[in-house]
């Protein structure tokens, strides 16, 4: 059978949309016979050819095609490649280059290949091929990387004519020629013919690549060195690029011949920093390559983060965390140059990666100010909520802090008036950005202002030992920046702690030296606050302590990447940690503390590590610290140059170790000449002779190239040598160069201009320990000390980056000998050679002529640094015109903006160089400057020529054009600046017709209207006003206005209008105008108008009104007012009105009208809240009214004399000491001393409102006091003389020792002073309260005398215990119930004792009324707390309160025992924090339990003894609160569930303490109290306690309780318990009884009962019963806990006959029950489970089942029986968990060897329970078995001691044997039997 297929050829586009193929297509995808003929590889490689010979190579260049989807090759290609692709002319030609690369990708090789002769005659022919496109030749070879497996690549060196080839074949061979064998094999591995793969191994053995530099092939290059080419055309520092749809695309829209922007090939070094995906420190010395490994870094994360979110699963694992749809990443470095290359070249990544073409422009090539560049983007001047488009965040550390200090609370910057008018009128983000960074750069203390503005000011004698650039370091990054400057609260460090400094290793200066440096900081602080600036350290420090109060609510920052952060302090460092969380992995610190020649910072890498660990890790995050990486390659200069940086770096290792890393050398496989040390004989103009004889050819320049620079120290000698040189070379300081490369630099005079001079001699110690011994005479070494040398590691760094900044050349030339010494040094290393100048051929060849390309292209770096003189000279050179002359205007503007030049001449220069910018077309640039010279209108017509409207509009408000300022704003749309304008112009009416205009301008216009507002008000055009009032947003904001401007008519106006008559009302009352007021009221507020005319008339009396004739609307308005309250519904209020009516009505005289002006307010002010009367007036108000009518009053009382009145109402008004003053005793009487202290002890009582105690502090007191010690000046009676002293001391609250208190207390006789008694007793208590209470172990009391004694002793320590907390309870309770005593019988009629009473009426403010009579009292402070519920049966008469003696005895006995009840509760409070505190942790607290307990016991006690007359339900709640949860709490401690520490020898002693065991009986009768007898659960833990301690004795209610017991078993048990069985014949008779209590008790069903009793308490009876019965053999297997429970039970004497206990078949039954009992308990789980949650015990459960087991094998082990059962237990699955797998297999083994005892020996000890073996018997047959402790009781002079000693003696320290047993002989100690 024949089949026949038909195959249809197609393009599927064409076919689709509506085709009649469209159906069949469907079909046949339908039937899966539809195919991509390119993703088969037969048809996509004749698709390809077929493409290729028809020229449709835009399809197959398209990133969609076959051969970007087949790639099997990495490729790799040169920048070399580049720039010879870029010189093809033929667009053809370029795409058949391209597709070259891509059928090399994809693994195709041509059958047959043509290869040049010098190829095929290589030894490495087999790694380099050649491939023919049109005439050109790829030269390519085969090499390994390394990536996640070695793989092979192939590397495009580059495409060239045929006759090029020769040269790179040779070196290439000169490469290959370092490589390993093993190396070039790999590379070798696999055929080149045909489609081939790349060969890939494994990364589990390293593929070595170089041969070492000893086995390099040895030619004329030498040095280990693979190359001697210059630094640009090495071979092996080329960059290589991966082919890519992206690097195609790049390659087709347009290649230069410059770098690709795209990420290039990274070193295999590299690769490891940039895949480490912890936070990482990466260091190298310059040129290593570390800007890019941080930018390479930041791109990948990028491209993981957005494979994460496309769901790629891998990328989606590495950024598991990232959670928003764009990265955060923060790229920061300090110099703005490299910020903006760094933020352009990320951009330019990531355009190409999203599909875009090249930028046709080259950044490098804009001429423009690259600060003014970066202000103009569009960042946000903060850090909250950027858009996505801002990330990565590529800002420079000065941005950082400004965006920063935007977003953390107030600006640093905008608490300056000045910076905030100025940011007030420029409200976009760059235009404050621009404020700030103009205000920074005229504020901001940098060195060079330190040193011209600071310096000179400060004392001499104070810095002749220092150089400026060490005291700013020391200022900058110790006392204001370093790592300890944070520990101090201002970020400051103090002088002590700097000071203390010199202690450290790294200290520089001894102390007085720092002395010195901390005085000369004063100062500096001093002058910068005088001359209004500020440094980057005070920002800093702001922003440190804004950041700690407020926190950070920017964005969060996933990834951080610090440049060059040896630029940067400690300080600057740790702002860093606030905006990214991501410790673990999102910090990555690049730089080289070799570099860091800025002024003010100094510190080690290693510094930055130790602050990372200190301050962004946090406790448990503090894991593993990342190492420090360290780039080694350098890829920007020869090896000939990295050794003498090298040598340089040595010397600064040595002597300044701290301050610098020290790193494994750089290496460079390319040769270089050697640094030249240039010598003449010529002494004048030296550097002159270099360039006297230049001349120039064609369009060459004379002199020195583009590519050369002169470096010099700083900028005088800058000046000199541009004033020989000229324009003969560009010359810059070593700090300008930092940053920049040259292909040869001239280092001039470096060490003749040093402040180090003739210090340099400490070379020659160095070559000294080096063993570089120097013949010269000049050798004279300096002793290396710390303090004289420090500015030698300045030197050295400075040295070491002028070193680094050539490509090629470097030549260094010095007019002194202070070289000497390191001429020296580098010439014994040999590495230098040394020139004369007389040579002018050398000086001829030293110059290197620049095209005028590369002059601009210098000129363009120089002035993106801002140099603009130099790039000035460059533009000359170049012949470019426009750009030199754009030089000059920067440099003018630079100049302006500097700090040298005077106002005029900033003017001058300012308009100079708008001029220049307005010239050459810079109009925006000239605006700027006629913006600096306040010429604001200027600047704003240019501004206005540009479109510029808003910024137009900024100039002309500034210029007071307001008018053209509106109108600018509103083109621009800036809505809010122009009412802004508006108002600030007075143009309000243009302002408003804006405003209807538009509608509104979104909640900006309510200033306006304010604003408008004010100015009309102000101008008395109420009209407009009120206009203006009306738009107001709210009507709150017109009534407060309106309010604050008294402006009442149109208020009360508005309210009417509004219909708010009540409001209208009240804004009448403002205007005092009560009839207008109460006309307003509607007839639902008839009350309010009432009550205003009653005020009215008051305010009108004759009290208040001094006027001749009466107020005769007096009685008219009296009537109106009770008519109004007449119609009122409530007839309480109508009659209230009336009395108040008739009291305003009453009263002629002036005595008259003050007593009814003060009833009449006393009324008012207690019918308010009633009657709701605030409304009208509130309780501020009427308090102010009382006092004025109160002053009045005490004035007429002291005009007629009446002293007594005047007395009281004094005394009413708190006025104590006018009070005390009117008395006739003598002023200096020791009365008068008390009389003053009678105030202060109630003032200080009841001041402020609170509860009386404790002693508060009032306005008079102080006064009271002093008064009182003068009275005492004139006394000589000692005894009264120490008693008042005694209660001034006390009463002033001035700190008095417990032991002089105490003294007081016991040498102040009650009836001397009550006051004082009670005083010093209740401070005393308060003490105790309110400290850590002592409470020792010894449980018995202390009484009488020894109590007094032991006060004695413990008082003057301040030591406070628990004893003394009761014994001054109980004196200070003692003296309180007296008090209660007294007041009942007083209240009853039946005492009367002066030394009560007057306590009694001082403490709580009474005073008789009458002195004549006892009957009544007068209350001094009618608001004091104790009299809040009295008022009702109080009686006023005018501004006196008055109680009956009767209601007074009631409220003190009411009050005495509330407040005995509430020190009680804080004592009670107190002791049970103690005993739960003494719980915890250790054993022997028990002791300490019962103490507290004992006290707690005797507290409640006495509670219950007081027959309170009142409160004593509360009493009963408080004991029944306090005492029954300590009582739980204290015997679940007693009998402890964990055997460890229930047979401690602690609880073994307790069995015969007598306190402790009352202490027990006393909590089982207070536990055990029931009505209808005993619970299970009760009964239960009274047996233990039983059976634990014996106890007989118990009190008749207890024994009564059980008796009552419904369980006839239970009784018996008791019986025999409570009769004290203690012959050994009877203890049968008690384990019968517990056997049968235990047997129904486990047979009752808890389950249905909420009777039951606990599982431990059962397990515990077991135990005991166990042991009660297993006697028979004349020996018990027990264990040590069981065995202490025990010896607590039993009287000693009845331990030694265990005979006659029990008959063998009670025991055996005994035992068998006991046995079933555990099997079903420990085989039903859930139910064993149940029974222990139910009771409340879920922790014990583990440990129950352990005692169960345990119980259960000592009962197989004395029955000899019942093994089964705890076999078949011991392998139940749910058991073994339980259980220690140790105890657990040592039991199952000795089951199944028949040795259960010594099996249990060893499993006890396991559990840490020993076996122990207790003999009645001498005829004992059985040996002891190991691990057991063997007890011979039969021996007679055994003694409790020594079985104490037995059984917790420590183990044997013999090593060799695993157990020991201990046995008691009958004469000797006990013995050890191993």
């Amino acid at each position: 059978m024949e089949i026949h297929c038909l195959w249809i050829l197609g393009d599927e586009r064409v076919v689709k949309g509506g085709s009649i193929w469209e159906s069949l297509i469907l079909d046949a995808k339908a039937r899966k016979c539809f195919f991509q003929a390119d993703e088969h590889i037969d048809l996509a490689k004749v698709i390809v050819e077929v493409k290729t010979d028809l020229r449709q190579l835009d399809e197959l260049l398209n990133g969609e095609t076959t051969l970007f989807r087949s790639t099997a090759w990495k490729v790799l290609f040169s920048r070399m490649f580049i720039e010879s692709f870029s010189k093809i002319v033929s667009w053809e030609i370029k795409k058949l280059v391209l597709l070259m690369l891509l059928k090399l990708s994809s693994g195709w090789r041509p059958k047959r290949s043509y290869t040049a002769t010098v190829i095929g005659e290589s030894p490495y022919c087999d790694l380099m091929k050649e491939f023919k496109v049109k005439g050109m030749h790829l030269i390519c070879t085969v090499d390994i990387v390394k990536e996640t497996q070695y793989t092979q690549v192939l590397k495009v060196w580059d495409i060239l004519p045929f006759h090029e080839i020769p040269e790179l074949v040779k070196r290439l061979e000169r490469i290959i020629g370092t490589y390993t064998p093993e190396y070039i094999e790999r590379c070798k591995t696999g055929s080149l013919r045909g489609s081939e793969f790349p060969i890939k191994w494994p990364l589990t053995s390293e593929i070595t690549q170089c041969k070492t530099h000893d086995n390099f092939p040895c030619d004329d290059i030498g040095n280990g060195c693979v190359e001697n080419v210059k630094v640009r055309e090495s071979l092996l520092l080329m960059k290589f690029y991966s082919l890519s749809t992206t690097a195609v695309n790049n390659m087709i829209s347009g290649c230069d011949g410059g770098d690709l922007a795209l990420p290039f090939e990274l070193t295999e070094q590299e690769k490891d920093v940039v895949a480490f995906d912890k936070s990482s420190f990466i260091l190298g010395r310059s040129g290593t390559g570390k800007t890019t490994v941080l930018t390479t870094k930041l791109f990948q994360n990028e491209q993981l983060h957005h494979l994460a979110c496309e769901g790629f699963h891998e990328a989606t694992e590495r950024n598991k965390d990232v959670k928003q749809d764009v990265l955060h990443q923060l790229f920061v470095t300090f110099s703005p140059k490299l910020c903006y290359a760094v933020k352009k070249h990320i951009s330019e990544w990531k355009r190409l990666t999203c599909g875009g073409s090249s930028s046709s422009q080259n950044c490098s090539l804009c001429i423009d100010d690259i600060d003014v560049m970066m202000l103009s983007e569009d960042i946000p001047d903060h850090l909250i909520h950027l858009s996505n488009d801002a990330y990565p965040l590529v800002i420079t550390f000065h941005r950082f802090l400004l965006m920063l200090d935007k977003t953390v609370g107030t600006s640093y910057f905008e608490r300056v008036p000045y910076v905030r008018q100025l940011i007030c009128s420029n409200q976009t983000s760059t235009s404050r950005l621009a404020v700030l960074e103009h205000y920074m750069r005229f504020k901001d203390v940098t060195y060079e202002r330190f040193c011209s503005a600071y310096w000179p000011h400060f004392n001499n004698k104070l810095t002749k030992n220092f150089d400026p650039s060490t005291l700013y370091t020391e200022i900058m990054s110790v006392i204001k920046g370093g790592l300890a400057a944070g520990e101090a609260p201002s970020g400051i460090l103090s002088k002590g702690d700097y000071v203390s400094l010199s202690d450290s290793r790294i200290s520089m200066f001894n102390a007085q030296k720092r002395e010195h440096v901390y005085s000369i900081f004063l100062q500096y602080e001093k002058k910068k606050v005088e001359n209004g600036h500020f440094d980057l350290a005070d920002l800093v420090n702001d922003l440190h302590q804004r950041l700690e109060v407020e926190g950070y609510k920017g964005d969060l920052i996933d990834y951080v990447y610090i440049d060059e952060v040896q630029d940067l302090s400690m300080r600057q460092i740790m702002l860093f940690k606030y905006v990214c969380r991501n410790v673990h992995e999102g910090f990555s610190f690049s730089g080289d503390t070799a570099q860091a020649i800025a002024k003010g910072i100094g510190f080690r890498f290693e510094d930055i590590r130790c602050l990372f660990f200190k301050k962004f890790l946090l406790g448990s995050e503090r894991g593993k610290m990342s190492k420090i990486f360290q780039l080694s390659e350098n890829f920007r200069t020869h090896a000939g140059v990295l050794d003498l940086a090298q040598s340089v770096i040595d010397v600064l290792c040595r002597f300044f170790p701290l301050f610098v890393d020290a790193l494994s050398r750089e290496t460079s496989q390319i040769s270089g000449e050697l640094p030249i040390l240039l010598e003449t004989d010529i002494t004048n103009n030296d550097i002159n002779i270099i360039f006297e004889r230049g001349g120039g050819i064609s369009q060459q320049i004379t002199g020195f190239g583009a590519e050369q620079v002169v470096l010099v120290r700083d900028e005088s000698v800058k000046e000199k040598v541009i004033g020989i040189v000229g324009k003969n070379a560009l010359v810059l300081t070593i700090i300008e160069s930092k940053g920049l490369e040259f292909q040869d630099v001239l280092l001039y005079d470096f060490f003749t201009t040093s402040s180090f001079s003739n210090e340099w001699r400490i070379i020659y110690d160095y070559m000294k320990e080096k063993d570089l011994p120097n013949s010269s005479s000049t050798a004279l070494g300096s002793c290396f000390h710390m303090e004289k040398h420090a500015v030698l590691c300045s030197e050295l760094k400075q040295l070491y980056v002028a070193i680094t900044r050539t490509r090629q050349r470097l030549w260094i030339f010095e007019t002194t000998g202070f070289s000497y010494p390191i001429y020296d040094y580098w010439k014994k290393l040999g590495l230098v050679e040394v020139k004369h100048l007389s040579d002018h051929l050398f000086a001829d060849k030293m110059q290197i002529p620049s095209s005028k390309d590369e002059w601009k292209s210098r000129g363009l770096k120089l002035f993106h640094e801002n140099n603009f003189i130099m790039a000035q000279m460059c533009f000359s050179k170049a012949g470019n015109k426009h750009s030199e002359r754009l030089a000059e205007a920067y440099q003018l503007r630079a100049i302006a903006d500097g700090t040298w030049a005077s106002q005029l001449e900033r003017k001058k220069l300012f308009k100079d160089a708008a001029k220049l910018f307005s010239d050459l077309g810079k109009e925006e640039q000239a605006a700027d400057c006629f913006f600096e010279v306040e010429d604001y209108r200027t600047a704003g017509d240019i501004y206005l020529s540009k479109s510029m409207w808003e910024k137009a509009g900024n100039c002309f408000y500034l210029g007071k054009c307001y008018e053209r300022a509106v109108e600018e704003y509103e083109k621009a749309g800036a809505f809010a600046k122009c009412l802004s304008a508006c108002a600030d112009g007075k143009l309000f009416e243009m302002g408003r017709q804006l405003l209807v205009r538009w509608g509104g301008c979104g909640g900006d216009e309510v200033e306006f209207w304010r604003k408008g507002a004010i100015h009309y008000h102000g101008v008395k055009d109420f009209k407009n006003m009120m206009t203006f009032v009306r738009s107001f947003h709210s009507k709150d904001d017109m009534r407060r206005f309106l309010k604050e401007k008294r402006c009442f008519d149109e208020l009360i106006s508005l309210e009417v209008e509004w219909g708010k008559f009540k409001n209208a009302a009240v804004v009448s009352r403002l205007k005092r105008d009560p009839v207008t007021e109460a006309n307003l009221h509607k007839d639902e507020l008839r009350r309010e108008s009432s009550l205003i005319i009653l005020w009215h008339v008051f305010y009108n009396s004759q009290i208040f009104q001094c006027m001749e004739n009466p107020f005769t609307q007096k009685n008219e308005l009296l009537r109106k007012a009770v008519s109004l309250a007449k119609q009122d519904s409530d007839i309480s209020f109508y009659r209230f009105v009336c009395k108040e009516a008739k009291n305003l009505s009453e009263g002629e005289t002036q005595e008259e009208l003050l007593r009814k002006g003060v009833e009449f307010v006393y009324s008012y002010k207690e019918n308010a809240l009633a009657m709701r009367l605030e409304w009208v007036k509130s309780t501020h108000e009427i308090k102010k009214i009382v006092k004025d009518m109160l002053d009045m009053m005490r004035s007429f009382l002291k005009s007629v004399n009446r002293l007594h009145e005047l007395l009281l109402l004094n005394e009413v008004c708190g006025e104590f000491v006018e009070a005390a003053k009117i008395n006739q005793e003598d002023e200096f009487s020791i009365e008068a001393a008390f009389r003053r202290l009678w105030y202060v002890f109630f003032g200080s009582l009841w001041a402020r409102g609170k509860r009386a105690w404790p002693l508060k502090n009032f306005k008079q007191k102080e006064m009271l006091l002093d008064d009182a010690n003068i009275c005492l000046e004139y006394h000589s009676d000692s005894k009264l003389l120490e008693l008042v002293l005694t209660e001034i001391s006390i009463l002033s609250m001035a700190e008095i020792s417990l032991s002089q208190m105490w003294r007081y207390l016991r040498e102040m006789p009650k009836e001397r002073s009550l006051r004082i008694q009670f005083l010093v007793s209740r401070s005393i208590l308060d003490v105790h309260l309110h400290s850590d209470c002592m409470v020792d172990a010894i449980v018995e009391r202390r009484v009488g005398d020894g109590m007094i004694k032991y006060l004695e002793d413990i008082l003057p320590k301040k030591i406070v215990s628990v004893e003394g907390l009761i014994y001054f309870w109980t004196y200070w309770k003692e003296l309180i119930w007296e008090i209660i005593k007294w007041s009942y019988t007083w209240y009853h009629g039946c005492n009367s004792s002066k030394i009560y009473e007057d306590f009694i009426l001082n403490y709580f403010g009474v005073r008789k009324y009458d002195r004549n009579s006892s009957g009544s009292y007068v209350v001094l402070d009618a608001e004091a707390p104790w009299v809040k519920d009295m008022k009702p049966v109080m009686h006023r008469n005018g501004y006196l309160y008055i109680i009956s003696a009767h209601q007074l005895s009631y409220v003190a006995s009411r009050y005495w025992c509330s407040e005995l009840l509430f020190v009680a509760e804080k004592v009670l409070r107190k002791l049970q924090s103690l005993l739960h505190a003494s719980s915890t942790g250790e054993i022997f607290s028990i002791h300490k339990q019962t103490k507290i307990l004992s006290s707690l016991s005797e507290v409640t006690k006495s509670l219950q003894k007081c027959k309170f007359p009142h409160s004593k339900n509360h009493a009963s709640a408080i004991v029944d609160q306090y005492v029954h949860p300590c009582i739980d709490h204290f015997l679940s401690n007693v009998f402890l569930i964990d055997w460890k520490y229930a047979q401690s020898k602690e609880m073994v002693s307790l069995r015969e303490n007598v306190n402790f065991l009352n202490t027990l009986k006393e909590v089982i009768d207070m536990n055990m109290e029931s009505q209808k007898g005993l619970t299970c659960w009760q009964l239960g833990r009274l047996a233990m306690i039983f059976l634990g301690y014996k106890l007989i004795g118990l009190i008749a209610g207890t024994e009564r309780n059980i008796r009552c017991s419904s369980s006839l078993q239970w009784s018996d048990l008791f019986g025999k318990l409570m009769n004290g069985y203690k012959s050994s014949s009877k203890n049968g008779d008690l384990a019968r009884s517990l056997h049968n209590v235990l047997k129904e008790t486990f047979s009752a069903s808890w389950r249905k009962l909420n009777d039951f009793m606990s599982p431990s308490c059962f397990i515990y009876l077991m135990e005991r019963l166990l042991t009660l019965s297993s006697c028979i053999h004349g020996c018990v297997f027990t264990t040590r806990s069981s065995l202490v429970k025990w010896l607590t039970y039993e009287d000693w004497a009845m331990c030694l006959n265990g005979s006659g206990v029990t008959c063998l078949d009670t025991m055996k039954n005994i035992h068998h029950s006991l046995a079933s009992m555990i099997g079903k308990m420990l085989s039903s789980k859930d139910d064993l489970m149940e029974w222990v949650k139910r009771s409340k015990e879920e922790d014990s459960y583990t440990i129950l089942v352990l005692r169960l087991i345990v119980l259960l094998s000592l009962i197989c082990a004395n029955s000899e029986r019942h093994c089964h059962h705890l076999f078949q237990l011991l392998r139940c699955p749910h058991l073994a968990s339980l259980l220690p797998s140790k105890f657990r297999k040592t039991l199952i083994k000795g089951i199944k060897k028949n040795c259960l005892v010594d099996a249990l020996a060893v499993a006890c000890e396991e559990i840490d329970n020993p076996l122990v073996i207790v003999c009645f018997t001498q005829d004992f047959s059985k040996a002891p078995c190991q691990k057991a402790i063997f007890l011979d009781m039969t021996k007679l002079n055994l003694r409790e001691e020594m079985v104490m000693e037995m059984l917790y003696s420590e183990k044997c320290d013999d090593d060799s044997t695993a157990s020991c047993t201990r046995e008691c002989g009958a004469q000797t100690n006990p013995t050890f039997h191993i």
